[in-house]
């Protein structure tokens, strides 16, 4: 491909931008597909492309095409990365670590990765990375894109044992995007699902609370209502995040009414 010259039009860089990368597009290598193409162009007269322009059928096109010599020079080689469980895994510790330094930039693109290179029909990787890339998306304010990725954690099996985690972040979505009878729809099942949960007696309850919490507040609300603002980083005492990476430490507290500086209140 040709460096774009002073003579250029607007219309024919931006064009070249679609097509290809700021690095290609003003590299002043020759690179080898530009000798490729210049090898081609020389055997490809007018009455070539007269006489390919006539041809009925791909079967033809392709034989006409294949007598073209140069076109035998180029060497299609697989470069495909195959699926793995273990790389997939990887990027998500890379993403866990970056979420947690609130780098979410970076956390979207190693989780991206790990979904990429999860294998489909092994293990929980994919689910797990799916899910991950959703808590970023929320954080985001990608509340669309962040349903997305918790739907499709759930259909590749997303640990039972875990499913109250995204059924809950699906309903902080439906919150954010005043569809609070959706929202009350999954904090329900989120409640329902800790049965199924692997957390001890204590956590659960905290979980309980924390649901139980945000039903009431879909329950006073109806759709087209304003949304409910993202809880950014602070989280409340029944906040119920058992993930590290989403709940770091119980600092705050949310309450109901103003708390007058030095006054002493009971936690029940």
């Amino acid at each position: 491909m040709e460096r774009p010259g002073q003579g250029t039009s607007e219309q024919e860089v931006e064009y070249l931008k679609k097509v290809c990368s700021d690095v290609t597009l003003y590299s002043l290598k020759e690179g080898f597909f530009k000798h490729y193409m210049e090898q081609i162009d020389a055997q490809v007269s007018q009455d070539y492309l007269h006489k390919f322009g006539q041809l009925k059928n791909n079967e033809a096109r392709i034989i006409k095409t294949w007598a073209v010599k140069p076109i035998h020079t180029l060497k299609v080689q697989s470069f495909y990365k195959h699926k793995s469980r273990e790389v997939s895994e990887s990027r998500r510790t890379d993403g866990n670590k970056a979420y947690q330094e609130k780098k979410y930039q970076q956390a979207l693109l190693n989780y991206s990765q790990a979904v990429m290179r999860a294998p489909y029909d092994e293990g929980e990787s994919l689910a797990l990375a799916l899910a991950n890339r959703s808590a970023v998306l929320y954080h985001m304010k990608e509340y669309q894109l962040a349903l997305h990725d918790i739907q499709l954690a759930l259909q590749v099996n997303y640990p039972i044992n875990l499913i109250y985690k995204v059924l809950d972040r699906r309903g902080q979505c439906y919150l954010c995007l005043g569809k609070f009878t959706l929202a009350l729809n999954a904090f329900t099942e989120a409640a329902e699902a800790l049965a199924t949960s692997s957390l001890d007696h204590k956590k659960q309850e905290l979980w309980k609370n924390d649901l139980r919490m945000k039903i009431h507040t879909c329950e006073e609300k109806v759709d087209g209502d304003e949304p409910v603002p993202a809880s950014n980083n602070e989280v409340t005492l029944f906040c119920g995040q058992s993930d590290p990476a989403q709940c770091p430490l119980l600092r705050y507290l949310y309450t109901r009414r103003r708390i007058i500086p030095n006054s002493i209140d009971p936690v029940m």
